[in-house]
């Protein structure tokens, strides 16, 4: 079975996925992805009837393709949404990819992004995301200093006294399930900032027209 999706809202998304199909997937989907649209889409279903016997459908059994576009999503409870997103994604029964090609958060500009929900049909799905951020660096590390993370706060750092532009590449993996316990939440991070200034640097002097470089591993 072969068919098409064009100019599909993405909250009546879940009446063209039958709830059988990828459930995990499916409810990661629809819980996260609250507006945008799908421009275009294709989508193939393999299925045998030796295939209903199984306990879960081979991965081949669907191969999804589509672009989207004014997505807005939520990867993490306690984060900010991101907004504006554009990219494609592909699905089979045990993988969605999801490529970002360009969105905001807050005020930081979104691009080289990736969502890989794995091991969908198995024991333990996980999801890996990851993405370069750019922009202001107070709001960068206030978001950094969120749950999980809380890493200004580790540095002893208050981001409201930062100022400086900031380009940071960072990684999270998490199992996907209903409670995500923050230590199962692994975190990296590398940023270059430009412009740094800091109001109380070391030793309490201030700090201005620096460059900076940082790294995290949690």
């Amino acid at each position: 079975l072969e068919g098409t999706l064009r100019d599909v809202p993405m909250a009546d998304l879940g009446e063209y996925w039958p709830p059988n199909l990828a459930p995990i997937a499916r409810d990661w989907v629809l819980s996260n992805i609250r507006q945008g649209q799908v421009n275009e889409g294709n989508f193939v279903l393999r299925i045998r009837p030796e295939d209903f016997k199984r306990a879960a459908l081979p991965d081949d059994a669907l191969d999804l393709a589509l672009r989207f576009e004014g997505l807005t999503t939520r990867y993490l409870p306690e984060l900010p949404l991101l907004t504006e997103a554009a990219g494609t994604a592909r699905m089979s029964v045990n993988k969605l990819d999801i490529s970002v090609e360009q969105g905001r958060v807050n005020s930081l500009e979104l691009s080289e992004g990736r969502v890989l929900l794995d091991n969908l049909a198995g024991e333990a799905p996980d999801a890996d995301i990851a993405f370069v951020v750019s922009g202001p660096v107070q709001e960068g590390l206030s978001i950094l200093d969120m749950e999980p993370f809380g890493f200004a706060t580790l540095l002893g750092v208050d981001p409201a006294g930062l100022s400086g532009e900031m380009a940071t590449r960072a990684r999270i993996t998490f199992p996907l399930e209903e409670e995500i316990d923050p230590k199962d939440v692994r975190f990296a991070a590398a940023a270059n900032v430009r412009d740094f200034a800091m109001q109380r640097g070391i030793g309490g002097l201030p700090l201005d027209k620096g460059t900076l470089s940082l790294s995290i591993d949690a």
